[in-house]
């Protein structure tokens, strides 16, 4: 478990239309059609972000402000997501919304509850963007990642072989003398 601020699971799901809406269990907005859009996202009340980051938003740097990553711990499992505020009638301080997959992922054996604690702290972006629940989002990063450890592989051989080279060619130069 980490070392972290506590909060209340909830599903994110659409609200077909209507005002954004909480129950209790659910939180239904109307800027999504389907749960899958906030599949990068946790969505929590503002004042969340100073008790996660020790800041406000406002006095975070510009990256941190772009993108505020949130690791969220339940049972030894963790997952990062990007930190995002709505704001609906008693959605209070106390809950963190989640979509399906991302609860999915979060979960081992069966399904998280509505209801059940989890952790959340200052997450990675490293792990955010190498696990990221967009497939089109992760695979450029790990691509991206494996091309330049080739590249820098590939300059330190080339690098090799011409020491190996001028060092053939110096013993040889010693051994004709």
């Amino acid at each position: 478990m980490c070392k972290c601020e506590e909060g209340t699971l909830v599903k994110i799901l659409p609200s077909n239309g209507s005002p954004n809406s909480f129950n209790g269990e659910e939180l239904r907005l109307s800027s999504i059609s389907s749960s899958k859009e906030m599949d990068e996202y946790v969505v929590m009340q503002s004042q969340m972000y100073k008790m996660i980051f020790k800041k406000r938003k406002i006095m975070s740097s510009d990256r941190q402000k772009r993108l505020s990553i949130v690791k969220i711990c339940c049972n030894g499992k963790s997952i990062h997501r990007a930190f995002r505020s709505e704001s609906t009638k008693d959605f209070n301080k106390g809950f963190v919304g989640l979509s399906t997959h991302s609860i999915y992922m979060l979960s081992q054996e069966k399904e998280l509850a509505t209801g059940t604690k989890v952790y959340l702290s200052k997450g990675s972006w490293w792990k955010y963007y190498w696990n990221n629940p967009n497939s089109a989002v992760m695979m450029s990063f790990r691509i991206g990642v494996i091309g330049i450890l080739i590249t820098l592989a590939g300059v330190n051989l080339t690098n090799l072989c011409q020491c190996v080279k001028y060092l053939i060619h110096w013993i040889s130069c010693l051994l004709a003398c």
